[in-house]
């Protein structure tokens, strides 16, 4: 399975881009911080936790990962 859980996230979701968009590359995972009529805010940090980028991407443009899965790749 691909990791898609749902077509359109909640805040706090952690997504995944489709699409290359700002300076973040496809796969680049993020936090939904908010929620837009057409898309989402989208909240890039470093491995610091500091923001390194904020971008508005449209929900087609995000995958949405389950919370399991982000947990697993920050283990390790």
């Amino acid at each position: 399975m691909s990791g898609a859980m749902k077509a359109k996230p909640d805040i706090h979701d952690v997504v995944e881009l489709r699409e290359p968009r700002g300076g973040q590359s496809v796969g680049a995972v993020g936090a939904v911080v908010e929620l837009l009529p057409s898309g989402a805010l989208v909240e890039f940090a470093d491995e610091h936790g500091r923001t390194v980028e904020l971008l508005d991407v449209p929900y087609e443009g995000l995958i949405v990962r389950s919370p399991e899965a982000a947990e697993r790749r920050a283990a390790g």
